[in-house]
């Protein structure tokens, strides 16, 4: 009886707090309700209305236009960074002398923006001398005199490409060694590996002082298809062998298209010999230069001539037209 009394007793007490449980859940639910409603009605009543929506235009397509044509860019020439000329010193590999040989190379203000192979003069040092010699008989400045001088120029334009190199070997010359080979095997082809200059006969000079021209005309002489101009500047034109340059002079073929020049002191031994050698060519009927003038057999003679020496080379040779820079890359090891 006790427990029947008991259980509904809790019965009537779970079911009021579970009544006042579910009726705060709805007062807080309808509470949340109403206050949302009353946001948006407020919210509805501050808006003003919207207006009717105007048509959207209609969407023009402009008509295509012509594709321009492409446009393409000019080559542009290499900018100049050795606005001044400069000697440097190359090495080229020899077969003749089992070693490298030491050259001096003349580079004209602007090398690097030729855009051209350059006209190029070979000049042989003299007896006991290296490749220091014509150096010091002032081919530089003499040489940046005649381009400045506009006397030879591969274009004649303000900041043009100024016209050619200067090639100075050094090497000893002894008996037994053939200095010839090594200008033909070693020197040419080195010198055309590492530099931009001309390979052909119409781009390419030689000349030589005392024993140096010796060796310039004999190798012009043996060779004319070779170089377009030969220079003897106080020469050694006789050593009592078969292919010296007196020799040659009476038979070698081939040398009516050679410019050859020679030059002495009056007062030279080797003047005789040298004015003998330019009767011989005459009587060939060939062309050639004789110049004799007060001096002797040494280097302020040749010095004071040297500008005469690259003017008449330059005469002779033919510049190639600047074009854009190639991309063959000269090695150079200097």
């Amino acid at each position: 009886m006790r427990l029947a009394v008991a259980a509904c007793w809790f019965t009537r007490l779970a079911t009021r707090w579970f009544t006042r449980l579910v009726a705060r859940w709805f007062t807080q639910l309808a509470a949340r309700w109403f206050t949302q409603l009353a946001a948006l009605v407020l919210l509805l009543a501050c808006c003003p209305p919207l207006g009717p929506v105007a048509a959207a235009a209609p969407l023009t397509l402009a008509a295509p236009r012509a594709a321009a044509p492409l446009q393409r860019p000019m080559p542009e020439r290499s900018a100049c960074s050795t606005p001044t000329s400069q000697i440097v010193v190359a090495s080229i590999p020899s077969v003749v002398y089992g070693q490298n040989v030491p050259v001096s190379v003349y580079l004209p203000p602007c090398y690097d923006a030729a855009g051209a192979k350059l006209p190029v003069v070979y000049l042989l040092h003299g007896g006991g001398a290296d490749q220091t010699q014509w150096p010091d008989l002032r081919v530089q400045p003499e040489a940046d005199a005649l381009i400045a001088g506009g006397a030879f120029t591969t274009q004649p334009a303000a900041g043009g490409t100024v016209p050619f190199v200067v090639v100075m070997p050094g090497g000893v010359y002894r008996g037994g060694l053939d200095y010839a080979a090594f200008v033909l095997g070693d020197l040419l082809p080195g010198i055309e590996q590492q530099f931009a200059v001309q390979s052909s006969a119409a781009g390419r000079a030689i000349g030589g002082i005392s024993l140096g021209g010796y060796w310039a005309l004999k190798l012009a002489f043996q060779h004319p298809d070779q170089f377009a101009a030969v220079g003897g500047n106080s020469p050694v034109v006789s050593q009592g062998a078969a292919d010296d340059p007196l020799a040659l002079a009476r038979t070698a073929a081939g040398l009516d298209a050679l410019r050859i020049r020679l030059d002495v002191g009056d007062g030279d031994s080797l003047r005789d010999s040298t004015s003998m050698l330019a009767d011989v060519l005459r009587a060939r009927g060939l062309s050639v230069v004789l110049s004799v003038q007060p001096g002797f057999h040494n280097r302020p003679y040749w010095r004071s001539h040297t500008s005469e020496y690259l003017a008449f080379y330059l005469a002779a040779l033919t510049p190639t037209t600047p074009t854009t820079p190639s991309t063959t890359c000269h090695r150079s090891s200097y």
